[in-house]
């Protein structure tokens, strides 16, 4: 019987705390739409504040339900941009390109200004040569649905961004 409450106990704690930690993600940003079946998760960041990585909501800046290519590269940017100091360092660029399996690339082709840094608009110009939105954008529509985006997401070869 011990035994019985013990395993009652800790699932009651688990779900509990659960419960409270979607309660506090959900509460942070009414400013994203979702679908009612879809779950955003959260990590925390190394200043102990929780992230989205639930990166196509948070993305799709008209809230339309898709990501058009501004709103694609823009999000990875930001995403790269891991300092969020507004610049990717060589750093970033290449934590971003392992993460995400972009094999093939160039720092220096990428830094077309020579300044040691990828401003937003050096960033989407070598992001178009890749043709990763293209890529992503199975059915040719010029914009990418949730579901293009979750089988781009789970086709990465590197999946722990």
């Amino acid at each position: 019987m011990k035994t019985t409450n013990k395993n009652l106990m800790t699932l009651t704690a688990s779900g509990l705390s659960l419960f409270l930690m979607l309660g506090m993600t959900s509460c942070g940003d009414n400013d994203s739409a979702t679908d009612d079946n879809e779950m955003e998760t959260t990590e925390m960041a190394e200043d102990n504040s929780m992230i989205s990585t639930n990166y196509f909501t948070d993305w799709d800046a008209n809230t339309d339900g898709y990501l058009d290519e501004d709103e694609y590269s823009g999000g990875n940017y930001r995403t790269w941009d891991t300092n969020a100091d507004g610049k990717l360092d060589e750093t970033e660029w290449n934590k971003g390109n392992m993460d995400n399996g972009y094999e093939g690339q160039s720092w220096a082709d990428w830094d077309i200004d020579r300044d040691g840094f990828l401003n937003d608009g050096e960033y989407r110009t070598g992001y178009n040569k890749g043709g990763w939105y293209r890529a992503w954008d199975t059915d040719g529509d010029s914009r990418i649905s949730q579901q293009e985006y979750d089988t781009g997401m789970a086709n990465r070869p590197n999946r722990d961004m």
